[in-house]
């Protein structure tokens, strides 16, 4: 009786105008995320969906709802305005299984080894004075140093499917570390959105800390395959 109970309580919730179950909700979890770049092999603007052709040439079919965000040029854009062959940086939710829905969307530049170093330092050292009222600029200026980890992560990437033998043994498990850094910059990421002003310090000591072990393991990483790094 008790479970009939509870199973029409749901079924008029869902039924109820204004009423959202946790799974209509936006995703809130950043494990669930994925950013890739690639470029725009098809767009379908009237089923607002576009195809997708990453640098490992893997195409995927991408949704775009009235949350999406899209930028082109640096302003808000929809998907009409963008065309086959763009080049862009998506990030999107797996919703089910081929089913994937764009967070936000934006044209991309190819980021360098040298962009990367900067935006790494002057990040840290925006970081290290700064106060709990600052976070929302924090979390927009380190979700741009992410992109670009994300990007030279994928030039090593593509650079050791390039190489064979022992070379491409050896950078792929530099890769490996290089994303297991970076995910460790991203836990600690998560933590600045719900940062109080007690635990704020703590905090960026967190985020300063991780960000500093990917720098060191990336410049490693470049010393020891840097023929093949963009390095200008």
């Amino acid at each position: 009786m008790n479970k009939l109970r509870v199973l029409l309580c749901v079924a008029v919730l869902a039924a109820w105008p204004g009423v959202a179950l946790a799974s209509d909700k936006n995703p809130s979890n950043t494990d669930t995320e994925r950013t890739i770049r690639g470029c725009i092999t098809a767009a379908q603007p009237s089923d607002n969906q576009f195809t997708l052709r990453t640098k490992s040439g893997k195409e995927l079919k991408l949704h775009v709802d009235a949350a999406s965000r899209l930028q082109l040029n640096g302003r808000a854009a929809s998907l009409t305005d963008f065309k086959k062959g763009n080049r862009v940086r998506v990030t999107f939710y797996e919703m089910a299984p081929g089913m994937n829905r764009v967070l936000s969307m934006a044209d991309s530049a190819p980021t360098t080894a040298a962009d990367l170093k900067r935006g790494l330092d002057e990040f840290l050292r925006t970081l290290k004075d700064s106060t709990v009222q600052q976070k929302e600029r924090h979390q927009q200026q380190l979700q741009q140093v992410l992109n670009q980890i994300d990007e030279q992560i994928d030039d090593l990437e593509e650079q050791a499917a390039k190489s064979s033998g022992a070379a491409r043994q050896e950078l792929q498990q530099a890769v490996e570390q290089l994303r297991q850094r970076r995910e460790s910059v991203n836990r600690q990421s998560a933590l600045v959105r719900s940062a109080s002003p007690e635990v704020w310090v703590e905090v960026v000591r967190g985020v300063s800390a991780a960000l500093m072990e990917f720098q060191q393991t990336y410049q490693r990483t470049l010393s020891k395959f840097e023929p093949g790094a963009r390095q200008k």
